[in-house]
């Protein structure tokens, strides 16, 4: 009896293990997904109206001065409820900064739609947390045939399960074909 409870007792811990893993890998899968699922679909009309409201514009004066509003603005809350709760708080500024916007308001800008055809998602054996992805994003124009480009990175998830870091390595010229 006891070499049995001995034998199975290990086994049983090892698959709380694998499924508390594979939980873990799901929810990571699934916010990398969100992110680029709303990264590359598009244009967010609703970004573009925010964005174009001068209620939500930050002024910058000839001697560097900005002026900016007291409270979050309806653009910093909408950024907030998409993205926030899926980024540690340093990424969140960088990603707002520099990427949130630039596909979407692009795509807008030059008449373009796009849309999410696959997420393909492999976690790198060499560092924990870091996924390897590539998105097919399918676009076009209004009554033209959809064609597909493909955009690969890398993002990186804490233990907490929220993006750190997420870098495009090489979008194949949708950067250039929304300009």
């Amino acid at each position: 009896m006891y070499k049995l409870l001995l034998f199975l007792l290990p086994l049983s811990l090892l698959g709380c293990s694998m499924e508390a893993t594979s939980s873990t890998e799901k929810k990571h899968i699934d916010t990398i997904k969100h992110v680029l699922e709303k990264q590359f679909t598009g244009p967010d009309e609703e970004l573009v109206e925010l964005f174009e409201d001068p209620e939500n514009v930050t002024v910058i004066g000839g001697e560097g001065e900005s002026s900016s509003p007291e409270t979050p603005t309806e653009l910093d809350k909408y950024l907030e409820k998409q993205y926030k709760s899926y980024f540690t708080p340093n990424m969140y500024e960088r990603f707002i900064g520099n990427f949130a916007m630039d596909y979407p308001l692009r795509s807008h800008a030059t008449d373009y739609q796009f849309r999410v055809g696959n997420i393909e998602l492999d976690q790198a054996e060499s560092t924990e947390g870091a996924y390897d992805f590539t998105v097919h994003v399918m676009y076009g124009k209004d009554g033209m045939d959809e064609k597909e480009k493909k955009v690969e990175g890398r993002v990186n998830v804490n233990g907490e399960g929220k993006i750190s870091n997420i870098k495009i390595l090489d979008d194949h010229g949708l950067h250039e074909k929304l300009k």
